[in-house]
């Protein structure tokens, strides 16, 4: 299956567009994707983020304790730090669940070694409403032990 999803950047974008998607926004967050891309700092975390909204594909893996339906399903990133990444998915997640993340990179972003998709480990997660969570998780790499830095 992720040989269908894994592509080229300009049939990548369409691949996850074309994935199932259950989430909804809250009001609160209506200008989601009206944000442009920018580097925030904020003196409580360790490296700044870049605000950076896409599509991306989310793969549910086939041994859940969470009885969730296997296979990708599509989130919307959020922002991008050093060596880690926030979404925003229609379903809860749980620290230190291992999942893969497909989503084209930022233009911004130096890729160096940097292979799609990437195994990410969840952190947080915050509620907004019944189909709208925001995740954090920090990206893994490919031992899937340690940090994957992707932002120089």
């Amino acid at each position: 299956m992720l040989e269908r999803i894994h592509g080229h950047d300009n049939s990548l974008k369409e691949k996850i567009s074309s994935l199932p998607c259950e989430i909804i926004l809250p009001f609160s967050m209506d200008s989601f994707f009206k944000q442009e891309e920018r580097l925030t700092c904020d003196d409580r975390r360790k490296m700044p983020r870049l605000v950076f909204h896409a599509e991306a594909a989310l793969e549910h893996p086939r041994e859940s304790l969470m009885n969730r339906k296997p296979g990708w399903i599509k989130v919307y990133i959020r922002d991008l730090s050093r060596g880690g990444i926030g979404f925003i998915h229609s379903e809860q997640l749980f620290p230190m669940e291992k999942f893969k993340l497909l989503f084209p990179m930022p233009k911004s972003v130096a890729l160096g070694t940097f292979k799609q998709p990437v195994q990410i480990e969840i952190v947080r997660c915050k509620r907004h409403s019944d189909k709208c969570y925001e995740i954090g998780a920090m990206m893994l790499d490919a031992t899937g032990q340690k940090a994957l830095s992707i932002l120089s």
